[in-house]
């Protein structure tokens, strides 16, 4: 399984909705995997946004880069 290439637009999404806004419950997605996960734009409580911080952590963990590997992603179509 191949990991996403895309590196603009990325978004931080929340792993769990219920787990917080902190940098294990973080990852990096482009918009197109982000719309792929399961909740999103699913109803159901909103989780806290991530600080400024957390974001910059999590892209530069990442390396800039989308880690979606899901199968599910639009990615693996392409």
């Amino acid at each position: 399984m191949g990991r996403c290439k895309r590196t603009r637009n990325l978004e931080v999404h929340h792993k769990d909705r219920s787990k917080g806004a902190t940098l294990s419950n973080a990852e990096v997605l482009c918009p197109l995997c982000h719309e792929a996960t399961r909740s999103y734009g699913k109803p159901g409580p909103t989780p806290p946004p991530f600080s400024k911080e957390v974001k910059e952590k999590a892209l530069r963990r990442a390396g800039h880069r989308c880690e979606c590997t899901r199968k599910s992603c639009p990615h693996n179509a392409l």
